[in-house]
């Protein structure tokens, strides 16, 4: 596998692959907080690719990951 960070240009295979997990994941919200159209939204992927914290695990080339860090800017 290999990690590397997003790009713009992966943007609707990230899109792609966040719905077909939350499709087929029964229960979704006991192991993530995503919720097909909710979170993240689509905006919200578009925001992590172009800040540059969106991250890929792609096997062959597919996305078999995803995950966006970011920093918490807690009180």
């Amino acid at each position: 596998m290999k990690l590397s960070k997003a790009t713009i240009e992966d943007y609707e295979s990230i899109i792609a692959f966040y719905d077909d997990v939350t499709d087929r994941t029964p229960e979704m919200e006991l192991y993530a907080r995503w919720q097909k159209g909710k979170h993240p939204t689509h905006d919200g992927i578009r925001a992590y690719i172009e800040e540059g914290s969106m991250y890929l695990y792609k096997e062959n080339d597919a996305i078999v990951g995803a995950m966006a860090v970011t920093m918490y800017q807690g009180e």
